[in-house]
C-alpha cells in the first residue's frame, strides 16, 4: 500500500496477547515505521494510565483511549474529550449495584475499581494490577468509560434507559467497554485524523474484538489479527496471524508497508 500516513493499534489481543507480551517482531515493526516516519496512534479501551511500560516503550505518537471517548498527544496534548454525563454513570452504577456487577471507571488521567475480586483479577491485567479501589470515582471525576466485570458467557442485559444512552461491546470473555452511544474508536480516529489533517484514505488500523469495528470503517483497511472476532474479520481487509504468531509484523509486510 502506499500512502500510509498513520496507523492506529488496538492493544489486548492485537499488540500483545491477553496472556502474554508484547512480541520482538512487534516491537521491531514500530521501530521501522518510525524509520519510515509513518505516525502510529494506539487505539485502546483502557484509559491512559492503564497502559503500562510495556505498551509505552513502543513509543506511539498519538493515544486514543476509553474506547475512543479521549485523544491525546503522546506530549498530553489533549485532542479530543467526550465523557458520559454524571447522571448516565450514576444510573449505570445503580443498576450494576442491582446486579451485582463490579465496574471500572475510567478518567482522562485515573481509573478506578469499584472492587477487586478473583474474577476482575484475572481479566483486568497488564497495567490494571495497580489500580486502586474507589467506588464513589465516578462523584468526584469524569468518567469517560465504563468496563463490567461478570462471568463468561453471561451476555449484558441493560434496562431500557440506559440502552438509549449507552452501547456495550464485550472485549474480554469477563468484560464489557461501555461507552456513549455517540461515541467509539471510529469517533477517535476521526478527530486524530481531523488533527493531523491526515485523510482517511492514508490510514489504517489494527484491531482483534468488535469494539475495533467502527474503527475499521473510518480507515482505508482494517487489519484483524488470526484470533479476532469472527465480525471482525468479516468487516476486515486482511486478515493477518495471530498475535502469538507475529500477527503485526507479518500484516504489515504483507501490505509491503515494512
Amino acid at each position: 500500500m502506499k500512502n500510509v500516513k498513520i496507523i492506529f493499534f488496538d492493544v489486548d489481543g492485537t499488540l500483545r496477547p491477553y496472556d502474554g507480551h508484547v512480541l520482538a517482531s512487534t516491537k521491531l515493526a514500530f521501530k521501522q515505521l518510525k524509520e519510515k516516519r509513518i505516525l502510529t496512534c494506539i487505539a485502546s479501551g483502557r484509559g491512559y494510565k492503564s497502559l503500562d511500560e510495556e505498551i509505552r516503550s513502543l513509543a506511539a505518537d498519538y493515544f486514543i483511549t476509553a474506547t475512543g471517548q479521549y485523544a491525546q498527544s503522546a506530549s498530553g496534548e489533549e485532542i479530543y474529550s467526550q465523557p458520559i454525563p454524571a447522571i448516565v454513570v450514576e444510573s449505570f452504577v445503580n443498576w450494576a449495584k442491582q446486579e451485582q456487577i463490579e465496574l471500572v471507571f475510567v478518567g482522562a488521567k485515573e481509573t478506578a475499581i469499584t472492587r477487586w475480586d478473583s474474577l476482575s483479577r484475572e481479566c483486568m491485567t497488564h497495567g490494571y494490577e495497580e489500580v486502586k479501589e474507589d467506588p464513589g470515582f465516578y462523584l468526584r471525576h469524569a468518567v469517560y468509560q465504563i468496563l463490567t466485570v461478570s462471568p463468561a458467557g453471561k451476555d449484558l442485559v441493560l434496562p431500557e434507559n440506559l440502552v438509549r444512552e449507552v452501547y456495550a461491546a464485550r472485549w474480554h470473555p469477563y468484560s464489557y467497554d461501555v461507552v456513549l452511544k455517540t461515541g467509539s474508536k471510529g469517533i477517535g480516529v476521526r478527530k486524530v485524523l481531523d488533527y493531523l489533517n491526515i485523510a482517511a484514505a492514508d490510514a489504517l488500523a489494527f484491531g482483534d474484538g468488535n469494539n475495533d469495528l467502527p474503527m475499521f470503517k473510518v480507515v482505508q483497511t482494517g487489519v484483524a489479527m488470526g484470533n479476532a472476532s469472527l465480525e471482525l474479520k468479516a468487516a476486515a481487509g486482511l486478515v493477518t496471524d495471530s498475535t502469538y504468531e507475529d500477527g503485526i509484523y507479518n500484516g504489515l509486510v504483507t501490505l509491503k508497508i515494512l
